[in-house]
């Protein structure tokens, strides 16, 4: 059983980050064959990089330790502001003795959150597609498409920016304020009775950019866990719950 949004929390529109690690810790202790299975052949694919978001660096990453990784959809947000940052990292030409480069500083708003969240709970390391990638070598893109599964399957926990149409949407309780859930008054014989209508969990296809993009249901599927944030909401999903 896993606990919910603290009222405080949810009354300020906030996110409550000790909530969200109880969920990790909980799957952690308790769904050790289902959730937490390492494939062999996740453990010989060893060419990524990640955001340091202690240093808001990129760098290659080392399979001991473990990351996030971040499901979303970029929209139609212009990448020409990107065209001049240092990609020469992934072809061993960064200036850095570490082969590391530091971020754009300015990212779209739902990369931001994903930074911020993935660092409130703990985490050191997330994986996004759009600087995690050479998006100027096809060649280096084309395998790490090819081993997109392996990217999720392998990925601690993966966040799922449900909402929005591109990657300045936000994420719902960082950037942006939960929704209220109202509470209309019904007048009745016994008084006024106050009724509440609940929003509905996200369970499947729906109406969201993201849900009707095929490689993001993908990206879902092969997580072990995630956390989706929807416009007023956010849920959680592992390989047991």
């Amino acid at each position: 059983m896993f606990p919910r949004l603290r009222k405080d929390d949810e009354a300020r529109g906030l996110l409550d980050y000790d909530l969200i690690k109880s969920w990790l810790q909980i799957c952690q202790d308790r769904h050790i064959q289902s959730c937490n299975e390492t494939d062999t052949k996740e453990r010989r694919f060893s060419d990524l990089y990640m955001i340091d978001v202690q240093t808001c660096f990129i760098k290659p990453f080392q399979r001991v330790d473990r990351y996030v990784a971040l499901s979303y959809v970029w929209g139609r947000l212009p990448r020409a502001r990107y065209e001049n940052w240092n990609w020469n990292i992934f072809d061993g030409k960064s200036s850095s003795e570490n082969k590391e480069v530091r971020l754009p500083s300015s990212l779209p708003r739902t990369i931001e959150d994903a930074i911020t969240f993935t660092y409130r709970i703990g985490e050191r390391y997330l994986w996004v597609d759009a600087f995690c990638i050479n998006q100027h070598d096809p060649e280096h893109r084309q395998e790490q498409v090819n081993n997109m599964d392996l990217v999720y399957k392998g990925a601690y926990l993966t966040i799922i920016a449900l909402d929005g149409e591109n990657a300045d949407a936000g994420l719902t309780g960082i950037s942006r304020s939960l929704k209220q859930v109202q509470q209309p008054q019904v007048p009745s014989k016994l008084g006024r009775l106050v009724a509440t209508h609940l929003p509905h969990a996200w369970e499947g296809p729906g109406t969201s950019h993201w849900d009707n993009r095929a490689w993001t249901m993908q990206e879902a599927l092969f997580s072990r866990r995630c956390i989706t944030f929807d416009h007023n909401q956010i849920t959680w999903k592992c390989k047991e719950e």
